[in-house]
């Protein structure tokens, strides 16, 4: 009897998910003792900035790819599948590119006037090169799981957590031995070579699977155009939703520490609370895919 695909991916992402919780766990213990509690509501902040980009450059691409792939393995058409990833690729990694410029550029005032947090700006001049890998791996990732090859970016995820468990606990320790102080900036970077590690397993994995590259991407220019109007036809509208979704979520992480201060409490007191409530209470990043798309992104 031949395995059920759905079933098997299902059994596959549904353990991968409760490992990298478990990892997360004690990485948001670890993680708050290092940087203490104003230091992760610090570090929660820029996360509403990152589920923009992500809503915008990576989820809905995803399954746009993800849609239109499945409905080419499904015709036996797998070269028609991979034009179609090869075209998604290039459209999800051209909008990362300018949306990560114009963050960089304006970081300054997307910290203080946005997330009325000036601190936020060297962080999310950091982040940023976060938003072209993360846009890599999705691709890649909506690819399997439109063949159906869920094992993939599994391991793309779990590679992405232990790298940046890992990353932060060794760096701490030397940073320490030093004599030097743990950051907020240090949680950002290990989230970057998270990002960094997965998507260079992803591309591995991906460089074993399309053989004769140089020569579909000279039949791509045929089909790119085409591809790239049906993914846009998917993604726009889901782009859409989860935008709406993402700058609500944003605006009720950016006004909590704001109203607190309001109402008494000084900034290192508001984002102290904020830090306790968000990343220890009650952590709220939420999985889609293989992918983060609440706020609350980075502590899993």
């Amino acid at each position: 009897m031949r395995k059920n695909p759905i079933i098997t991916g299902t059994i596959i992402l549904t353990a991968t998910g409760l490992i990298s919780r478990l990892i997360g766990f004690f990485y948001r213990i670890y993680l708050s003792q290092a940087i203490g509690a104003e230091g992760l509501g610090v570090y929660q902040m820029i996360f509403p900035i990152y589920s923009i980009c992500f809503a915008l450059c990576c989820g809905p691409i995803q399954t746009a790819i993800s849609k239109n792939v499945a409905g080419q393995t499904e015709k036996k058409s797998s070269n028609s599948g991979k034009a179609m990833f090869q075209s998604g690729l290039i459209l999800s990694f051209s909008f990362a590119i300018l949306v990560a410029l114009l963050i960089h550029l304006n970081a300054g005032f997307l910290a203080t006037y946005i997330l009325l947090e000036p601190k936020c700006a060297p962080l999310l001049k950091i982040l940023v090169w976060a938003i072209p890998m993360c846009s890599v791996t999705s691709c890649i990732s909506g690819y399997y799981y439109g063949r159906k090859k869920a094992h993939i970016p599994a391991i793309s995820q779990l590679a992405e957590q232990l790298v940046r468990v890992f990353s932060f606990y060794i760096i701490s320790k030397i940073w320490l031995s030093q004599g030097m102080e743990i950051s907020v900036s240090l949680a950002v970077i290990v989230l970057v070579l998270g990002e960094a590690a997965s998507a260079l397993i992803s591309i591995i994995i991906a460089g074993f699977h399309f053989t004769g590259l140089p020569k579909s991407l000279i039949r791509l220019k045929d089909t790119l155009w085409p591809n790239m109007k049906m993914i846009l036809l998917i993604s726009v509208p889901l782009s859409a939703n989860r935008l709406c979704i993402s700058v609500l979520q944003s605006a009720e992480a950016i006004m909590i520490p704001n109203k607190l201060q309001q109402f008494g409490l000084t900034s290192s007191e508001a984002y102290s609370v904020y830090g306790i409530l968000t990343g220890m209470a009650l952590p709220a990043g939420v999985k889609q895919g293989n992918k983060k798309v609440a706020g609350q992104r980075g502590l899993y």
